[in-house]
């Protein structure tokens, strides 16, 4: 069923979506990256640009408290355990996972319910999760591929997918690698890396939560919980952190509906702070960028970051995955950075404000 919008509903208590989607066969590493002229730029996309890795996946999130950057990235294991290209990583702490999967649903319009319900079905099937990431449509994370059929159950246990009746349907119709993925990554060997368009979010906090595995299901519910609150989620990235923990960054606008300032309380995540520190900077934004094709076109991420970087624009956080690109800089420098892509990407369509979804859920 569909909303009078056209946009999908919740119905028999399962939130009804439109797709999921799921990377087999790739690897998968981690790094952390003191601060240095432009850590994430020399430290790990160059390097990776240079060794022409296709990348599947890539965040990258503060690293508190100290001022340097955690960094995850997945490239298809037909180009090899990638680490090797990263050997230069300023301050190491680099970690690998061979034959994991991505699992992406889709459209999450930024509401919490779908958000929350994600992070939530595989926290609380116990399965292992490496990181997070997100574009203006999909939602990602990263498992080992030997829990597919579980992580394929509890995401039915939540979502009612448009295209599957069931997980033995959408596990039928995984023919082994992706070959389409495959078969069309030299077809972006671009010279000019060129998008489609750019979008952005201006007014919003960059919050950072460092959590445990068990608390993944706590956080889960409180970002349930920020529907009622009619938030939306700009931005959420994931990459391991110290001792086990996951490092998640996430983006939000910087007040409530009465135009209060959102704080730790009004978002629950006081009630498993104890053992969780939580982050909050304002004045932030997010750059979006779109298509085509993200995980085929080697160097395009280095295209973003060393054009940001290089001008001395920091990136607070970045979220590449399926299609998409989005990075979260100071919204003080918003303009400069958009005329600076602009540029550098020839985009094909006006840069737009994105589009504020109504975050309620549709009755």
């Amino acid at each position: 069923m569909r909303a009078p919008d056209g946009r999908l509903r919740e119905t028999s208590g399962l939130i009804e979506v439109r797709g999921l989607k799921v990377l087999e066969d790739n690897d998968c590493v981690s790094c952390s990256c003191v601060e240095d002229v432009s850590p994430l730029c020399e430290g790990v996309c160059s390097p990776l640009a240079l060794n022409k890795i296709n990348l599947t996946l890539l965040t990258s999130v503060p690293d508190r408290p100290g001022t340097g950057c955690r960094t995850l990235f997945c490239a298809a294991r037909s180009d090899g355990v990638a680490h090797a290209a990263l050997l230069g990583v300023p301050g190491g702490g680099m970690g690998t996972v061979s034959k994991i999967g991505i699992f992406s649903v889709f459209p999450h319009h930024g509401r919490p319910s779908i958000i929350g319900a994600f992070i939530g079905a595989f926290a609380e099937a116990g399965l292992t999760l490496y990181g997070f990431a997100s574009s203006p449509s999909a939602v990602s994370t990263i498992i080992p591929i030997t829990q597919k059929e579980r992580a394929v159950q509890a995401l039915f246990g939540r979502f009612r997918f448009a295209s599957f009746v069931s997980p033995a349907d959408f596990l039928d119709s995984l023919v082994g690698p992706d070959e389409h993925f495959r078969s069309v990554i030299a077809s972006f060997q671009e010279k000019i890396a060129r998008i489609y368009w750019i979008e952005y979010r201006d007014h919003l906090d960059l919050w950072e939560v460092s959590s445990g595995a068990g608390d993944l299901s706590l956080l889960a519910s409180a970002v349930r919980g920020w529907q009622d609150m009619n938030l939306e989620i700009a931005f959420l990235a994931g990459a391991p952190g110290k001792s086990g923990s996951m490092d998640l960054a996430f983006c939000l606008r910087e007040t409530d509906r009465n135009g209060g300032r959102l704080d730790e309380r009004a978002l629950c995540l006081d009630s498993f702070t104890e053992k969780t520190a939580v982050y909050r900077t304002g004045g932030m934004a997010a750059v979006y960028l779109h298509g085509p094709h993200f995980g085929d076109r080697y160097g395009i991420a280095n295209t973003l970051v060393s054009a940001l970087e290089g001008n001395g624009i920091s990136i607070e956080a970045l979220s590449c995955t399926v299609s998409s690109m989005s990075a979260v800089i100071s919204r003080t420098q918003l303009k400069r950075g958009i005329a600076i892509l602009e540029q550098v990407f020839h985009p094909t369509s006006p840069t737009r404000e994105a589009r504020v979804e109504v975050a309620r859920e549709e009755t």
